[in-house]
């Protein structure tokens, strides 16, 4: 008799160990599919933020070009920096583009906000460049050099608020993704 109970318990003991195999291997597969699914999601959040910079970099590039090419168009009259401006305006796009790649990203309310201001201050730059140009075309040397002192006397003004709204835009992103990554650690 003692050896029918002996072998009941054992019998009992390595079910009972099956049954918490079989438990800790379902947990532990749950938990490498919560694992799996939170890097995926966290590598998708690191993407648009990475993506989202670098169209911010490319939107500052093409209107730093255009200035560029403006200006020395204007001092020298040379056409190639002419050709250079309406290449980058009507061809490379890059302000276009980085736009239309900002929108796909997600942005919130707030981040359009300052990047709508930052391109209203860049197009109001527009029309001084086109005017410089003008007169650059004519050799008004004089004119030309009150163009170029307006805009960049309407450049500077604005610089360090400029300067200051893409960082913000980049760390209004960064607070985001890391409150995301908050939410699933």
């Amino acid at each position: 008799m003692k050896k029918q109970s002996k072998v009941t318990s054992q019998s009992a003991m390595l079910q009972q160990n099956t049954r918490s195999t079989y438990r800790i291997l379902i947990i532990s597969i749950v938990m490498l599919i919560l694992f799996i699914g939170s890097n995926m999601y966290l590598s998708r959040i690191n993407s648009q933020q990475l993506e989202a910079t670098m169209y911010l970099n490319q939107y500052r590039l093409g209107s730093k070009t255009l200035t560029a090419a403006v200006q020395s168009y204007a001092v020298t009259g040379d056409q190639t920096y002419y050709d250079n401006y309406m290449k980058e305006l009507n061809e490379d796009k890059n302000r276009d583009i980085a736009w239309e790649g900002l929108q796909k990203d997600g942005l919130t309310d707030n981040e359009w906000a300052l990047l709508n201001h930052i391109a209203e201050m860049s197009n109001g730059l527009v029309p001084l460049e086109e005017e410089a140009m003008k007169k650059a075309g004519k050799s008004n040397v004089a004119e030309i050099h009150k163009q170029l002192f307006l805009m960049y006397l309407v450049r500077n003004m604005n610089l360090p608020y400029r300067r200051s709204l893409q960082p913000q835009i980049i760390v209004s992103m960064i607070s985001r993704h890391v409150w995301l990554r908050s939410k699933i650690l």
